[in-house]
This record gives structure tokens, sequence and C-alpha cells, in this order.
């Protein structure tokens, strides 16, 4: 409390008034009067007063020039209000809206009295930098009258600097005005923005997992990190793991807005390169051991002849930003298979025979905000070109081997797709072109 309310007994029809005094000591040495009440009122709130300090109040009755004895002395001690601080939002992100805060609130004192709060913002090492990694905070708020608390944001500033992960600390400066309580401080943590780039390969056309398209797959990527096409569950793993940034196996939105994530995938890869983008869209889930709090944006998604077609578009969906899909010309028919068990069961799936993978390329519509398709023309092969599968290749022979022959062709197929539009899958990644052909 920051005031003292003092109540006595009426002398009945005897006062013309009352005399009020307050005192610091006991023997009220120091007495002064403070104010004269009026007949027949019987309280008096004292708001003059300092926290902390104790005061003596006693009472006496006055008519005309005579005065009554004084009145039992009682005292009191205006308590201080507990100020304490709590992160109740403890991220924030580069670049997002998702911002931090700050509640500052106190408990007990005077709640008809504002309270003015100094604060300190902790520097040194593994602290933000007020201005430039978030905007700097005030040096004190004020917590109206009435209420018990009041909030600070914390906003995060885009910069282009890699750094380790920092902290706003916030702290209470010592006051006479109020106490410390136990959370004297609290911390924010600064997300920076971090870019993800994860690419998902196919299979061979003899089933294996090197080709010429994966090769190139891999060089439009680079830089990233490569996943095979069956590999969807360990992609989602190793990002959660890298965004999870409290180590709480939770995503909070602040983690989601610090990950710049985009996605390539060639022929079979382009199907896991999808589904994997329909994961991040699950929020108020658990996936793979980690909570996501909210739906985790893809800013690109690049699929090459894409394997599943027909249903990959269905895959993709609003959180991803931009979506590009490259898909060849078809000049020859498909040829398919149904195919059965050995008692002749019907496993209701078809199987092309033109390239060991279910429909590859065609025109994906989706629900990704923005939507680019591509087929690439025939005419666009020239009879001799620089680089190309040579499918006559020794086993022993790597993708990359392959990748550095020379042969005859003119016409595009499966494998050739990611070599033709390389440069302009790295640019809708966002990626230098630095492709050596």
């Amino acid at each position: 409390m920051t005031s003292y309310s003092a109540s006595w007994n009426n002398v009945p029809n005897n006062e013309d008034a009352y005399s009020v005094e307050r005192a610091t000591s006991s023997d009220f040495s120091d007495a002064q009067e403070i104010d004269t009440t009026a007949a027949d009122e019987t309280a008096y709130v004292d708001r003059d007063v300092e926290v902390g300090q104790t005061y003596w109040y006693r009472v006496r009755a006055s008519r005309a020039d005579v005065n009554s004895g004084y009145s039992n002395a009682a005292s009191a001690t205006p308590l201080k209000s507990t100020v304490n601080i709590y992160a109740t939002k403890s991220q924030t992100a580069e670049g997002g809206a998702e911002k931090g805060q700050f509640t500052i609130y106190r408990d007990g004192g005077d709640l008809t009295r504002a309270l003015v709060v100094q604060l300190e913002v902790e520097t040194g090492a593994g602290r933000a930098t007020a201005g430039d990694d978030y905007d700097a905070l005030p040096t004190f708020v004020t917590i109206p009258a009435g209420q018990k608390q009041v909030t600070l944001d914390v906003t995060a500033k885009t910069d282009e600097e890699a750094e380790d992960l920092e902290r706003v600390v916030l702290a209470a400066k010592d006051s006479a005005a109020y106490a410390k309580g136990p959370h004297v401080s609290a911390w924010v943590q600064v997300l920076d923005k971090k870019q993800y780039i994860i690419g998902f390969s196919g299979l061979g056309p003899d089933g294996s997992k090197g080709n010429f398209g994966n090769a190139w797959l891999a060089k439009i990527v680079e830089g990233g990190v490569v996943f095979d096409y069956n590999q969807v569950d360990d992609a989602d793993k190793w990002l959660f793991g890298n965004m999870d940034a409290d180590s709480n196996h939770r995503i909070s939105p602040a983690e989601a807005e610090s990950a710049d994530i985009r996605v390539a995938g060639f022929s079979a890869g382009g199907f896991a390169a999808a589904g994997f983008t329909r994961e991040l869209f699950k929020d108020n889930e658990r996936v793979h051991g980690y909570r996501l709090d909210v739906k985790i944006p893809v800013q690109v998604l690049v699929t090459l002849d894409p394997a599943g077609a027909p249903n990959l578009a269905s895959h993709v969906h609003s959180n991803v930003q931009y979506f590009y899909n490259y898909y060849q010309q078809r000049v020859l028919p498909r040829l398919f298979m149904r195919l059965e068990d050995g008692n002749g069961k019907d496993l209701g799936q078809w199987k092309t025979l033109e390239f060991g993978t279910i429909v590859q390329g065609e025109n994906l519509r989706s629900h990704a905000l923005h939507d680019q398709q591509v087929r690439i023309e025939a005419d666009m092969a020239v009879t001799t070109v620089r680089h190309q599968y040579d499918t006559d290749a020794k086993a022993s022979e790597t993708a990359e081997q392959r990748l550095l022959g020379v042969i005859q062709g003119d016409k595009i197929e499966h494998s050739t797709v990611p070599w033709y539009v390389a440069t302009l899958a790295r640019a809708n990644l966002g990626l230098a072109p630095n492709l050596a052909y």
C-alpha cells in the first residue's frame, strides 16, 4: 500500500472537529498535525506516505478552545509493490511477424496509483544488440493506476550476418518505489533467418539411385542436403532438429518464421519433395516426435519431371509460396501393365514400362500461392549436347563420371530434364547459377 486509512469512534454531540496527528516515532516526539476533520467525521486517508516507512497516528477531539485527550496510537507501514518480469512470448524471428514479448507485473502495494518501473537490458556475450538485432526497448515503463501489468514487444531486425543464438535479457533496476520479486529478469531469444536447401533424388532407368538426372539435381541444390526419394521421414527429422532452437521437440511460430525452406526433387524425388512439403502443412500435430505449433512455410518447391504426377499436385498446399514444375513433352505413348500378385489377384496398381516409375511429368496445378508449369519441348534439344547421359556407360562408372562424358543425342528424355533446366531451377530456388556445364 502507499496510503493509510485511519478511523475512530465518534464523541457524541461534543466535538467541533477532530485533529489527526502523525509521527515517525512511537513517542510522537516529531508529531505533526496533518489534517482537521469536520464534526462527526470519523475517518481519514493519508496519501502522503513513503513506501517502507512506519508511521504512528493519534486523534483528539476539539470544541472551541478545549481539546480532549489523545486516542490510542496506531501504526502502519505502507508496503511496496513487488515487481516481476516474465517472457510471455519467448522468441522472435528476423523478418517475421512473430514478436517476442515481456510482461512487467506488480503485486501488492497501492493499485490506485501508477507505478514507474526502471528497466535495463543486459549486454555482453550471447546477448543481442539493441538497434542491430532488435528494436531498442525503453528504459522504463509505467503501470497505469488500476492495472497490474504492462507488456513490451520485442521486434527482431533483419540482417545479412549469420549469428549464433542471441537473447534479449530484460531486468528491473533497483528502486525505492517497489521491491524486486523472484522473477527479476527474463529473456527473449532472437532467431536468425536460416536457409535450408533440400533435394530429393529419384531412381535411374535401371532402378538404381545414381544417374545423370540425379547428378544434376545434386548440382542444382549444391550447398544443400540431398535425400533419396524414400527418405522423407529422415528429411523431416533433420529439418525439425535444426529448427528446434529451444531443443524442446516443439516448433514454435517464431522458429517456423525463422526458417527459409527451399525444396527440389527429380523423378520419384519430385513426388517425395511434394510429400515433404505436405508434412510441413500440419499444425497442432506431432510429426516424428516434434510438435508443430503452426504450419511451416516453404518458400520454393521445384519438381523436375516428377513421378507420381496424378497425385503430386494434391500434396502441394498453401504453405508453399512458389511451386515450379518442369515436365517433358511426350512424344512416345506410355505403356502400362496392371500389377497382380502370384495368385492373379489385382493389386490395384499400374506400372509404366517406359521408365520404371509411375507416370512422369505432367502439368500439375496445385494449391501453392504461386504456381508455374513449364513443359520442355523436344525441339529445345540440340543435335549435339556438351553433356548427356551415356546409357551405355560401364556399370563401374559413377554418376559424376557419366556427367562428364560427351555423347550425341537430339531429344529430351527423363534423365536430361534436370540438365536442361538447371540454371532456371537454381534461379527459382534463389541460388546463383555457378554451374559448370
